[in-house]
C-alpha cells in the first residue's frame, strides 16, 4: 500500500551529542577521539545531565553541522552551539547513505502513526458533518455586519 510514501533522503547512521556547554563538549569529543567509542553510551550515561545522546539514522538536515561539512563514515560534525541555552551538538557519522532508500516500519513508524491520526481526524470530522449537519439561517445571516 504505503510502502512507496516513506522515503529516506541522503541521510546517515549517527551517534549525536548535545552538551550543556563548550567545556563538556570540548572534554566529550577528546574522549571519544582517545577512547574506543564502543565507550560512548557509558561515558554519556555517567555525565548524567550534563550530556545527552542519541543513536540512528537520520536524514542530514537533522543533523547539527554548521559548516556543512561534508559527512564521511568516522567523521565528527563541527560544534554547534545553541543561541539561548549555549548548549553545544555534534555528530559522529558512522555511516553514510547518499541515495533515497525505501524506509524500514521501524524508520517510517512516526510518519506512519502521524498519517494515521490524521486520516482517523478526517473521519472523525466526517462522521461529525454527518451527524451534525450545519444549516445557516438565510433571514439571520443577512442581519451580520
Amino acid at each position: 500500500g504505503h510502502k512507496d510514501k516513506y522515503w529516506w533522503d541522503t541521510s546517515a547512521d549517527a551517534l549525536l551529542f548535545t552538551c550543556k556547554n563548550q567545556g563538556i563538549a570540548d572534554a566529550l569529543k577528546a574522549k571519544l577521539i582517545t577512547h574506543p567509542l564502543a565507550y560512548w553510551r557509558e561515558m554519556t550515561d555517567s555525565a548524567a545531565m550534563s550530556i545527552q545522546a542519541d543513536s540512528g539514522r537520520y536524514e542530514l538536515a537533522q543533523i547539527p553541522n554548521p559548516t556543512k561539512t561534508e559527512l564521511n563514515p568516522m567523521v565528527y560534525t563541527p560544534f554547534a552551539t545553541n543561541a539561548v541555552d549555549k548548549s553545544v551538538s555534534f555528530a559522529y557519522i558512522l555511516d553514510v547513505y547518499h541515495n533515497k532508500a525505501p524506509r524500514n516500519f521501524h524508520d517510517a513508524r512516526g510518519f506512519v502513526i502521524n498519517d494515521y491520526q490524521n486520516w482517523m481526524e478526517d473521519q472523525w470530522i466526517t462522521e461529525l458533518k454527518k451527524k451534525y449537519p450545519v444549516k445557516v439561517d438565510e433571514k439571520v445571516f443577512k442581519t451580520l455586519p
